[in-house]
């Protein structure tokens, strides 16, 4: 019998939606509340997850941290400053 190997845990989508979550969105403007949603594979239910990002026009750098749910999706809402 062969050892199961481990699977590299991994991120497989992100986008941002609108803040009602109806509507994917490309960017958000100062002032403006938006969801990062994130989905995995190979994570475990209830796992944290830190999202590094970068500010295109100004090149800031923050980190944005979610948790993942039973589907392996994190749902991170933020208000971009």
């Amino acid at each position: 019998m062969k050892p199961k190997t481990k699977r590299e845990p991994k991120v497989t989508k992100m986008y941002w939606m609108d803040e009602k979550e109806e509507n994917k969105i490309e960017t958000i403007k100062k002032g403006q509340t938006a969801v990062l949603y994130v989905k995995t594979e190979d994570f475990n239910p209830g796992e944290a997850i830190t999202i590094p990002l970068r500010d295109d026009e100004t090149g800031d750098k923050f980190t944005l941290n979610g948790t993942l749910d039973a589907q392996g999706l994190a749902k991170i809402k933020w208000e971009c400053e």
